[in-house]
């Protein structure tokens, strides 16, 4: 039984030494992972890290507090995130990535503490010192046909009149324009509803139409639609639930415009991303039918469900195929991303948490994972750090990167 153990052990150590020199193959990787998974391995684990750091550490270094630490987050890390019995927040097809960077952050924690031990700062708290963003919340700036601004928080309910429309702010986070007051053609007048970095809202429109702003966002409509069409301006992104609506016996169409197209709709769910900094307009079908047009006129797209066109700055609009429940994942509450770059990743982060990014080091590393937006920041980023092996700092509200 001895010899059989200490085999085992050897087999360990020789798997162990060859993962550190990337030398594992795919098979070996997971073999590795699922032997260490076990909680009676975590001691012979500890131990082959500090085999592996042995040259020049203190003799008192597996006893210091900062790395009883990184072994307690080593073991919590093996138990809850990637052998626990609950459910993963991440989705399957991210998994099989989780699982390939796991043994290597367990590494890169003991390496980092190593090289940082005889520094005056305190290690652990190095690691745990990013200033923590808590996520957006539901809250806008309503700017009525006057130029009055309204401030809408997360709690509060607000009655207000303009033009003689009533307009409610409900206590579940949306706004909603009465139906069945009228205003005379000629006295057409405007709100505009803004959500800043760090929020998002929800607003039904006077004809019934459902409209959810995400972070960074505005929506311009009119006190109500009177006319053989009902037109709305967005900047930044938004999903719809368009009301069908008929007069005389006629449709009504329902047109979205953007700094650069156009989309027409009869009554269908859709979502269109149209911010200024992204290099590319991405209108996604969920259902019904739109017609997409590029301002200049030049050319125009039908989509159908799980379609997907896409506007480049040069005015070539083309279709392709998607998940299009990707597109409503923030609406539902979940950033998603299937095979991401981490840049446009960053995008995203920065105009829900309010934060900004240092672009200047961030690699061409894509990523395929599912994360709930009522996470916090530092969540987010030890994720991502976990699954590509990338450095996330967060200094004066400021995200970096290093490899």
């Amino acid at each position: 039984m001895l010899k059989r153990e200490k085999d085992k052990m050897e087999q360990s150590t020789q798997l162990f030494n060859r993962y550190l020199n990337n030398e594992c193959t795919p098979e070996e990787v997971s073999a590795l992972i699922a032997h260490f998974g076990g909680h009676q391995d975590n001691e012979e684990l500890k131990l082959l890290i500090l085999e592996e750091l042995k040259a020049g550490v203190p003799e008192d270094f597996e006893q210091r507090p900062e790395v009883i630490a990184v072994f307690n987050q080593t073991d919590a890390y093996l138990k809850d995130q990637l052998f626990a019995e609950k459910p993963s927040r991440v989705l399957p097809l991210f998994v099989k990535y989780a699982a390939a960077a796991c043994l290597a952050g367990i590494v890169f924690f003991s390496v980092y503490f190593y090289t940082q031990y005889n520094k005056p700062k305190n290690i652990v708290n190095q690691l745990s010192s990013v200033n923590d963003v808590q996520p957006g919340t539901n809250k806008a700036v309503l700017t009525l046909a006057d130029g009055t601004s309204v401030a809408l928080g997360a709690n509060d309910s607000t009655v207000l009149n303009d033009a003689g429309i009533k307009i409610k702010r409900t206590k579940d986070g949306t706004l909603v324009y009465e139906a069945g007051t009228a205003v005379n053609a000629g006295e057409l007048k405007y709100n505009q509803l803004t959500t800043p970095k760090g929020a998002q809202y929800e607003i039904i429109l006077p004809d019934g139409t459902r409209a959810w702003l995400n972070a960074s966002s505005s929506l311009r409509y009119p006190l109500a639609f009177n006319g053989t069409e009902r037109r709305v301006q967005l900047t930044g992104e938004g999903y719809f639930e368009v009301e069908k609506v008929t007069r005389n016996g006629n449709h009504i169409p329902f047109f979205v415009e953007t700094p650069t197209q156009i989309v027409q709709v009869l009554g269908t769910e859709f979502n269109i991303s149209a911010y200024e900094d992204d290099e590319l307009v991405r209108t996604t079908l969920i259902s019904g039918k739109v017609n997409v047009q590029e301002r200049a006129g030049k050319s125009n797209k039908i989509l159908s469900p799980g379609e997907q066109s896409i506007l480049s700055r040069n005015n070539n609009l083309q279709v392709v195929k998607t998940n299009a429940e990707n597109a409503r994942a923030w609406k539902n509450g979940n950033f998603v991303y299937e095979d991401m770059y981490l840049k446009d990743i960053l995008k995203q982060l920065s105009r829900w948490y309010d934060v900004d990014v240092d672009y200047t080091q961030v690699p061409q590393t894509r990523y395929n994972m599912m994360i709930s937006r009522k996470e916090t920041l530092q969540s987010v980023l030890n994720m991502l750090r976990k699954t590509g092996n990338i450095k996330f700092q967060l200094v004066n509200n400021v995200i970096k990167t290093s490899s």
